[in-house]
């Protein structure tokens, strides 16, 4: 299947879920919660196919090369609500990040895939802020919404590769100090 330009392999081993692959042993990261954002639900996985509810705040220990999928369990509205309301990473060691950010707001990775962020704002806002990624996951949707990706990656000084934006159809502030 085609989505985007990109070959995707619905219910695959290799899934389609956001990624995060340590680069260094004993890494931890976990995702936490500032203000109170909307209640969300996450699974993790450590292969990509065998999937476990996961509480926001636990934090996760991971050595070099090992992956950690994180993924809805459902559907979940947004991450992030205002600029002081929102659930954020935070990491200890570096990390790759790949697979579609979306995963997080719906667990169906076709509807991920094509998903739209209108009326979403705020939605991933501070998601990666001040973590310690070295690439940046894939961010498919093509129409956003007001602030939505606003300081998504902002303070992440060893990021080394910014993701593409394909987005046609902004809003305001959609990409605020994003990076």
């Amino acid at each position: 299947l085609s989505i985007n330009g990109r070959e995707v392999a619905l219910g695959s081993a290799s899934s389609d879920a956001l990624c995060f692959t340590a680069k260094y042993n004993s890494s931890t990261i976990q995702l936490t919660k500032i203000g109170n954002p909307d209640s969300i639900t996450l699974q993790t996985s450590f292969d990509g196919k065998s999937w476990t509810p996961y509480n926001v705040g636990d934090v996760i220990n991971i050595n070099s090369g090992e992956k950690v999928y994180f993924k809805a369990l459902g559907y979940n509205g947004s991450l992030a609500i205002s600029p002081s309301d929102y659930h954020k990473f935070v990491t200890t060691g570096e990390f790759e990040a790949s697979g579609n950010v979306n995963s997080l707001l719906e667990e169906d990775e076709y509807i991920a895939r094509t998903m739209s962020l209108e009326n979403r704002q705020f939605c991933y806002a501070y998601l990666f802020s001040g973590t310690t990624l070295t690439t940046a996951p894939e961010l498919p949707a093509t129409t956003l919404a007001y602030g939505c990706y606003a300081m998504m990656f902002n303070g992440c000084l060893s990021l080394t590769r910014a993701p593409t934006l394909p987005a046609t159809t902004l809003a305001g502030f959609c990409y605020y100090c994003m990076f």
